[in-house]
């Protein structure tokens, strides 16, 4: 099985390790990037979005409840900015949620990916409100690390 953190780390090459400077770069993450990806990083797996899935879940989603302590940077600072961010796998299975929508109801896909019982799902409303602080933080990274 493939890791969250060698996940991470795959989606952080596929993304930004090759983009130009000042190039704006989109973590777009879809069914059909992720096999990419894998490829590119070297993973064995027969469903890409399946194996990012349970890695987040598996890190990220214990018992149907949201932790998003194990991916949140500890704070910003210049140290924490020379290292990769922790939080990449886990936005890009929102992003795939995101592309997966048929309707404005973006919550359908993303409990579906993120727990084993989507009826049963625990989204919290500050897990929302946290996620764009995660989104905050890679901006913040992406600027320091690739201008």
């Amino acid at each position: 099985m493939v890791t969250y953190e060698q996940w991470n780390k795959a989606i952080i090459s596929y993304f930004f390790e090759n983009s130009e400077q000042d190039e704006i770069v989109f973590l777009h993450t879809t069914a059909e990037t992720l096999p990419e990806i894998a490829v590119q990083a070297g993973f064995n797996v027969d469903d890409a979005v399946e194996s990012l899935k349970g890695a987040v879940r598996k890190k990220v989603v214990p018992y149907n409840m949201v932790r998003l302590s194990e991916i949140s940077p500890n704070k910003l600072s210049e140290e924490s900015l020379e290292q990769d961010p922790p939080q990449v796998a886990f936005l890009a299975l929102t992003v795939v949620a995101a592309n997966m929508m048929k309707t404005l109801d973006y919550y359908k896909p993303l409990n579906e990916l993120f727990f084993d019982d989507p009826d049963r799902g625990r989204w919290k409303k500050n897990d929302l409100e946290n996620i764009e602080k995660l989104w905050k933080d890679l901006q913040n990274w992406v600027e320091y690390q690739h201008d």
